[in-house]
């Protein structure tokens, strides 16, 4: 066999541009060969696993093998036995031409394959709101479009802070259900109580404190389209509801009698492996299935260093700013950070930038203050706010409307670093502000927030 490519390369044909990736063959202990062109496959006992395997010695979640840009990768993914690749164990390798995996005590052939898959690329480097330089984004952009038109369920996965509700909403916005609602739901945000109440709505006197009416998710997403966000935290027990929902196309209110018919476009999204959350039997296989008609995964912001210079141009033109403003080599310093919290940490850091002339990283691991005048401390380049000023200052606007906004931005703005900056402790947050715990709780009144809201903004949450 001659060598083979394993990376992931960007082809051109014609006016075309594909993304190709490899493909390779797998070879069982029964003779059995099967060829796979999937971009991810989990091999394990479990039952939502890609690849089965009958063998006490294997985890019910083993490994994977994962197509990437650099070539094919075989992690273990905390198996009890390990993965072992000649005789050596292994977390984290990339696969050679060929080799031999041993899982438990089954030995699998891998061998590269010399049919590659091509993808669409798009050759725009945005798409709507959202926005990606890099062959992986391009490719999604690509996906998006020609999803969008469908009514079929879409899953999207990646980390936090990816740019999920974003592609969810560029699919809405593509569709044909784009002048209908776009409902959101965040599923880790709702109490366990009240989550089924939220979806599919109650009647006067379902529950205790049940005293009006109310109408869930779905009816309100009527015609339109409903986004499940981080469903990997739906409970065990409602997703057979959920599920029942999906096939039949129907809710029934907490305390009604009838049901009511719905015509919602489901997408949803989470930052868990729901392939090996089935396998464990933390998510039902066949609500995955529904869900998943097509699955979509956005890559983590170290994996698209490209795409960042373009990010930051895009946030800050959402402060309707320019990279004028941002401090002396920000670029290229964002550039070289790893952004463990994507695309909204590095949205929090461009904002901290353009207002306080900041390019520190906050550590959102540490103590939230090591010193409670750490916060008064800290010094604004004063030229800098100037600029913005200047810069937002519409003369077709009278002065007292002008001054009004500009007070309601520094308000809200300034409650939601100082409530960052404390993670959340609203007294700690009312004595670096030099006022009372009520008049925070107030000024978050005034602006529909509540502290919750803060720390999901700021990717906290």
């Amino acid at each position: 066999m001659g060598q083979i490519r394993s990376e992931t390369i960007v082809v051109r044909q014609g006016n075309h541009i594909f993304l190709e990736a490899p493909t390779y063959w797998l070879t069982f202990p029964d003779g059995r060969r099967e060829h796979f062109d999937m971009s991810r496959v989990l091999i394990g006992s479990g039952s939502g696993c890609d690849i089965q395997l009958r063998d006490v010695g294997v985890s019910t979640v083993h490994c994977e093998l994962e197509v990437s840009p650099r070539g094919i990768r075989l992690r273990d993914l905390g198996s009890t036995n390990g993965t072992w690749v000649k005789g050596l164990r292994v977390q984290d390798l990339w696969l050679p031409q060929s080799a031999e995996l041993q899982v438990g005590t089954t030995r699998i052939g891998y061998a590269l394959a010399e049919e590659r898959t091509q993808e669409v690329m798009s050759i725009e480097e945005n798409l709507g709101q959202a926005v990606g330089r890099s062959p992986a984004m391009r490719s999604i952009f690509a996906k998006v479009k020609r999803v969008a038109p469908s009514d079929v369920s879409v899953l999207l996965r990646g980390e936090t802070g990816t740019g999920k509700e974003v592609i969810a909403h560029e699919i809405y916005s593509y569709s044909k259900r784009d002048s209908k609602p776009f409902v959101v739901i965040d599923c880790g945000a709702i109490s366990r109580n009240l989550i089924e109440s939220e979806l599919f709505g109650h009647e006067k006197g379902a529950f205790t404190g049940a005293e009006k009416q109310r109408i869930g998710a779905f009816e309100r997403a009527q015609g339109g389209t409903i986004f499940l966000d981080e469903i990997g935290e739906l409970p065990l027990e409602l997703q057979p509801k959920l599920l029942r929902v999906l096939e039949s196309k129907t809710i029934q209110r907490l305390g009604g009698a009838g049901q009511i018919p719905v015509d919602v476009r489901v997408i949803s999204a989470t930052h868990r492996d729901l392939k090996s959350e089935v396998a464990k039997g933390n998510f039902r296989e066949d609500l995955f299935y529904r869900l998943s008609v097509i699955e979509l995964e956005l890559p983590p912001l170290r994996d698209r260093a490209e795409d960042i210079p373009a990010l930051i141009e895009h946030f800050v033109q959402r402060q309707n700013a320019t990279l004028q403003m941002l401090p002396d080599s920000c670029v290229e310093d964002f550039k070289a950070r790893p952004w463990p919290g994507n695309c909204r940490e590095l949205r929090n850091a461009v904002e901290r930038a353009l207002i306080l002339g900041e390019v520190g990283i906050r550590d959102e691991s540490a103590s939230p203050l090591k010193s409670e005048t750490q916060a008064r401390e800290s010094t604004i380049d004063v030229s800098r706010v100037g600029e913005m000023a200047a810069s937002f200052i519409a003369l077709n606007k009278p002065y007292k409307t002008q001054k009004n906004e500009w007070n309601a931005h520094f308000e809200r703005k300034y409650v939601s670093e100082v409530l960052a900056f404390t993670h959340g402790n609203v007294s700690k947050a009312a004595k670096i502000a030099g006022i009372d715990r009520m008049s925070v709780h107030k000024i978050l009144s005034r602006h529909e927030l509540s502290v919750e809201d803060v720390l999901r903004e700021k990717g906290m949450g």
